[in-house]
């Protein structure tokens, strides 16, 4: 098993989320679609063991990522200080992460309508609560658009639209492949297959990417060892794996869980009942040769967690060590290239922005070369008085990575009310 930095990155990011007080949670819509979501403890099911009791409901957040790595990277650097204040709802799109649909329905409008269902799903928004707030980036800046628009104000309250040219039409594609120089296609810059091609979307992407990066992290990136442990026999004692699921590894039929368990619970529990384990019995009136056999027990089981095979008096355990492969970008390529495709905002005949009724933020950075800001002056107007603009200096398409001091306060001002000097002024001429 070959070491991961990606994989590592990863399961920080998740205990960031978990201490921020979010838990993963995955909703079967229907038949066909199934969403899965990173969600403040709170918003859990009353009937789940870890559902946090706040005394005072928080204002409610739905974050929404774009095309790229995960989801929860792109807002790892504003989880942190945003959970304290609201609570959250942080969505895998539709063949993002852990999310999918058997439907052949491929728009950021269908994206919208499977998040609108999420939220009804899990009781949150009217008339359950007060109304929700949606955050989006990229395309997810395209689905929020959609998700305030079809909701309307009723269950909206503003919307946060960042680096997102909801505008854009085919002219903005060719100029953007112009400015990729060497790209044949949108599909072929947003989903990198090869080193050269994540080099070039990060020069892109990035106001000042790294001056050098190694080789192996990018081969890392766009095809990430995520180490799976399993339970390949058990009658006692019993493991505790979240997140179960079936993998076939060769011939043998395992039930893994991703990223070693502590990307899950943060701990591996063993519970041995006394009836079970080493035929043990009562505790009280042990004897120094009964104590002794309980720690060769409690030996023998640990030898059996880093995939040995042991005996445990009343059965067997054996635990399997495999990795699997994963890609940052490319995953579900077929279908992330179908929702290049599907997107209808480029499409004129299919959409046609219209003013929304709910307060606006447009965020976009001063060196954004995905969307240029002139895209974003444009959107201003077109959203018309209720659409706020403010330009991050010395940041490109990523300014919640690249200045997250900035674009926090910018969405703590909007989403709770307090007042704040544009942003936008201090852009340079």
């Amino acid at each position: 098993m070959g070491f991961s930095m990606v994989w590592v990155i990863d399961l920080l990011i998740h205990l960031v989320y978990k201490a921020a007080g979010l838990r993963p949670h995955t909703v079967a819509l229907d038949d066909d679609t199934t969403v899965h979501c990173w969600i403040s403890s709170s918003l859990l099911p009353p009937s789940s063991a870890i559902r946090s009791k706040e005394k005072k409901a928080k204002p409610l957040l739905l974050l929404i990522h774009g095309f790229g790595p995960r989801g929860t990277w792109q807002w790892s650097r504003q989880i942190w200080h945003l959970a304290a204040r609201f609570d959250l709802v942080v969505p895998d799109l539709l063949f993002f992460g852990g999310s999918t649909t058997r439907s052949p329905i491929r728009s950021e409008a269908f994206q919208a309508a499977a998040i609108a269902r999420l939220l009804a799903v899990l009781g949150v928004g009217p008339p359950h609560r007060a109304r929700v707030s949606v955050a989006g980036t990229s395309y997810g800046g395209f689905v929020a658009y959609h998700v305030a628009r079809a909701l309307g104000p009723e269950w909206v309250e503003r919307v946060v639209i960042a680096s997102s040219d909801v505008l854009k039409g085919p002219d903005d594609d060719r100029a953007l492949l112009e400015r990729a120089g060497g790209a044949r296609s949108i599909d072929e810059l947003l989903l990198p297959r090869t080193t050269a091609d994540l080099r070039r979307l990060a020069r892109l992407a990035v106001y000042r990417p790294p001056l050098f990066v190694p080789e192996f992290i990018l081969r890392d990136m766009l095809q990430v060892n995520v180490p799976i442990l399993g339970i390949l026999q058990t009658r006692s004692p019993i493991l505790i794996f979240p997140r179960p699921c079936i993998l076939n590894s060769g011939n043998t039929k395992i039930t893994p869980t991703l990223h070693l368990v502590v990307y899950q619970s943060l701990s591996l529990s063993v519970h041995r009942p006394p009836s079970t384990w080493g035929g043990g019995k009562a505790t009280e009136g042990r004897t120094w040769r009964g104590r002794r056999k309980e720690k060769e027990e409690e030996e023998e089981g640990k030898r059996q967690m880093t995939g040995k095979q042991g005996r445990g008096g009343g059965g067997e355990v054996r635990v399997a060590m495999t990795t699997t492969t994963e890609n940052l970008f490319t995953d579900n390529l077929e279908e992330k290239l179908e929702l290049i495709k599907g997107v209808t905002v480029a499409n004129k005949d299919e959409f046609h922005l219209t003013p929304l009724p709910q307060q606006v933020l447009i965020i976009w950075g001063e060196h954004d070369q995905i969307f240029p800001v002139a895209k974003a002056i444009e959107l201003q107007k077109r959203l018309g008085e209720n659409a706020r603009l403010e330009v991050l200096q010395n940041t490109g398409h990523l300014p919640q990575m690249e200045d997250a001091n900035g674009f926090n306060k910018l969405l703590f001002s909007f989403l709770l009310g307090a007042s704040q000097p544009s942003l936008s002024s201090r852009v340079r001429d």
